[in-house]
Parts: C-alpha cells; sequence; structure tokens
C-alpha cells in the first residue's frame, strides 16, 4: 500500500495534469466569422465599449488578465527602412480548466482604409489552451500596416465564467542583417484611450541619424476622425500634425520632418470627436529594433487658466529676437493680448492653443500659431503665416514663442 505522503504526491500530480495547458494543436478553424468588423462593433457605441471593453485599460500595463475583446496595435507584413522587412506573430493563452470551447472570432484590419466591411476568420479553442498565429496579416491575405481585433463570442462558447476568456500578446519583428532577429512587443488594450475629453502621450520620441521614430493612431468609431498629433522637444512645442483616420483603420505617420536628440522628446494625442488609441515606434536606424510606447491616458479640463501677466520672447526665422511682457485676458477658453507683433486673439482646449496676430504697427499681415501650456508659469508654441513692411522677415514668417512667469 502506499504511504498517505505518497498517495498525496499522486493526487497532486494528477490534479497538475488536469490543469496543465493544452496544446496548440488544438485550435481549429470554423471559416469565415459571420459579422465584418463594422457589424461587430456597431452594437457597441463609445459608451457601451467603454463598459464591455474597458476604456482606458492597456492590456498588461495597467489591467493583467484573460479578456472579452482584444485590439493589438502595429501589425504588419511590410518592407520598412534600412533592409527590413517586418511581420508579426500573435500570442494566446486560456485561463480554463479543459472543460469547455472558446469561440472567437479574429479580424486582420489594413491601415489607410475604410474597415467598417472586412472580413474576419472564426476560431473555436480549448479553454485551457495556448498557441500561436504566425505571420498573421499575410496568413489573412494582407500586406502593409495593420490593427488585430479580436472578440469571443459569448453564445457559441461553451466554457463558462473566466474561463470564457483569452489573454493576447505580439511581436512585430525582422531578420537582423548579421543573424537573428530584432522584434518589437505589441501595445494591447480591451478598447480606446482617447476620447474628445480626454488626451494621451507617449514620451521618448527620438529623430535623429540613429534613431527613427513612427506614430500611429486607431479609430475605434464608425466615421473617419481627425487626431492631432503635437510634436515637442526637450523644452519647446516643434510643430503639429493631423492624422486623418477612416472607420476602424489606422495611420502610422514618421517624424522625418523633425529633429529630436536624445535623450528624446514627447508626443500628444488628441482628438476633437470619435475614440481612437495611439503609440509612438523608436527604432534604432542600425539594428531595426523597435521600442513600442502605448501612449498613457490623462484627464484634462476644458481648457487651463492662461490669464495674467507674463515674461514672452519671440524669435523668427530671420534671426530676429524680442522680448517683452504679455497680459492675456481670458473668458471661458477664449484669451485676447496685446503684444509687439500686433493683437492677439486665440482659444484653448485642455492644455492646447492656437492663436492668430493681426494688425501689426509696423509689419502688416496674419500670423498663427498653436502652443502648449507645460505648467501654470509656462508656454511654449510656435507660428507661422505671411506679412508685408520693412524689417518684417516677410513674406512668409515663421518662428517661436516662450511664456514664463
Amino acid at each position: 500500500m502506499f504511504s498517505s505522503r505518497i498517495r498525496l504526491a499522486i493526487v497532486i500530480a494528477f490534479a497538475m495534469l488536469a490543469i496543465a495547458p493544452a496544446l496548440s494543436a488544438q485550435l481549429l478553424e470554423l471559416g469565415p466569422s459571420p459579422l465584418t468588423a463594422g457589424q461587430a462593433l456597431s452594437c457597441l457605441d463609445a459608451e457601451d465599449a467603454a463598459a464591455s471593453k474597458p476604456a482606458r485599460a492597456p492590456l498588461h500595463a495597467v489591467t493583467e488578465g484573460p479578456s472579452d475583446m482584444a485590439f493589438l496595435f502595429g501589425a504588419a507584413n511590410a518592407a520598412g527602412q534600412f533592409g527590413a522587412y517586418y511581420r508579426t506573430d500573435l500570442f494566446y493563452s486560456g485561463s480554463g480548466v479543459g472543460n469547455g470551447q472558446i469561440v472567437f472570432d479574429m479580424w486582420v484590419l489594413p491601415a489607410n482604409q475604410d474597415n467598417t466591411n472586412t472580413q474576419g476568420r472564426r476560431y473555436s479553442v480549448a479553454d485551457n489552451a495556448f498557441g500561436i498565429f504566425r505571420d498573421v496579416v499575410g496568413t489573412f491575405g494582407f500586406s502593409g500596416a495593420a490593427t488585430v481585433m479580436v472578440s469571443i463570442d459569448r453564445t457559441a462558447t461553451t466554457a463558462i465564467g473566466a474561463y470564457s476568456r483569452l489573454s493576447w500578446w505580439g511581436r512585430t519583428y525582422t531578420s537582423s542583417p548579421s543573424g537573428g532577429v530584432y522584434s518589437t512587443t505589441l501595445p494591447v488594450t480591451t478598447g480606446w484611450l482617447i476620447s474628445p475629453t480626454t488626451y494621451t502621450d507617449a514620451p521618448g520620441a527620438v529623430q535623429s541619424a540613429d534613431k527613427r521614430t513612427n506614430v500611429n493612431a486607431f479609430n475605434h468609431s464608425g466615421s473617419t476622425i481627425t487626431c492631432r498629433v503635437d510634436v515637442y522637444g526637450q523644452t519647446s512645442a516643434l510643430g503639429t500634425f493631423y492624422l486623418t483616420i477612416p472607420p476602424y483603420s489606422s495611420i502610422q505617420r514618421g517624424l522625418s520632418d523633425f529633429s529630436i536628440p536624445e535623450p528624446g522628446g514627447e508626443v500628444v494625442f488628441s482628438l476633437s470627436s470619435g475614440y481612437a488609441t495611439a503609440f509612438a515606434v523608436t527604432v534604432d536606424n542600425a539594428t531595426n529594433d523597435g521600442d513600442a510606447r502605448l501612449a498613457s491616458y490623462r484627464e484634462t479640463k476644458a481648457c487651463e487658466d492662461i490669464s495674467g501677466t507674463w515674461a514672452g520672447a519671440f524669435a523668427n526665422r530671420c534671426g530676429a529676437y524680442n522680448s517683452s511682457y504679455v497680459v492675456v485676458r481670458q473668458t471661458g477658453c477664449s484669451f485676447t493680448a496685446a503684444t509687439a507683433a500686433g493683437d492677439l486673439t486665440g482659444t484653448l482646449s485642455g492644455t492646447y492653443g492656437t492663436f492668430t496676430i493681426t494688425s501689426g504697427q509696423s509689419c502688416s499681415g496674419s500670423i498663427t500659431g498653436n502652443f502648449r501650456v507645460f505648467s501654470s508659469n509656462g508656454i511654449a508654441g510656435t507660428y507661422s503665416g505671411s506679412i508685408s513692411g520693412t524689417s518684417c522677415c516677410g513674406p512668409v514668417v515663421s518662428g517661436a514663442i516662450v511664456l514664463g512667469r
């Protein structure tokens, strides 16, 4: 007869075998998904989406564990710079004990196109399985950049409770010229991170001879949206551009128009409508090794209070420099000020603002600009426009503005 200690060991061994992960070979493709990407998300308006797949919840960063829905950003099947060719593998893992099946749909959503009618595929897997989708974008027959969306069909799934969900990871990789593979871990969320009342930022952006940075934003909305991207160096605003993003799609843009030396600057994303998720990837030009940073969510109020007296410094492309005091008068999110360059009017949204200067004393024309409020005593921005007059650096003028107090 076995001793009680041996019997206990046998019981534990069998118990461990009962919950051991199943093999990835148990994955079964069931055919096309019954829903397009647009149909899968159309029943979830932004607020419903926030409830069923929590907004502002990046997986493996703020929350951890399996989920009903996941978005994996930065997938690719495409050539890159410096001899790179990027592909993407996805990894999944169940949390069950082998008592049921999980049925899920997967969509590969190519960048730069309306994906409302993009068709997905349906799969079934044991609730304790794990596995890998190799070259997922190419396997679905697409090339270029893409976002991958997965969703559990709760009605077709036989696993129960928390066992009916899956955890997801991903990597985008390229072969190294000297052998081996360089890869970037993909950002993963259960929903959107940016709304019209929030913004997100990603520090560490470098654009130099040694490194390059790409920014990417995905539109969770069923209509085209515009994402504003503000680029900052260590001490000043460098410029602004906009990404026009089709429904359920993404847009990527490099920061080649900017010079951002080490240790890097910051990229800030904001919206006037819709819902999105954004991230930045900084890549080493020698190795094509990438560092992906999911843009971090921040609350923001309607606008900052910038009223009062500021010490201003103004510089333009001709090398002219002027410093003077500026008194800002603010009503709500609108403000005015009298400057040496002319009458200034502008509006604020959160910590960002735009302004126009007209009717200069010695130079006539119109100048527009944008800025960011860094703190209660710091503002930095840029401007450009067309002016005429003696010693006015016209007809095209541009420069920087810094205010402090």
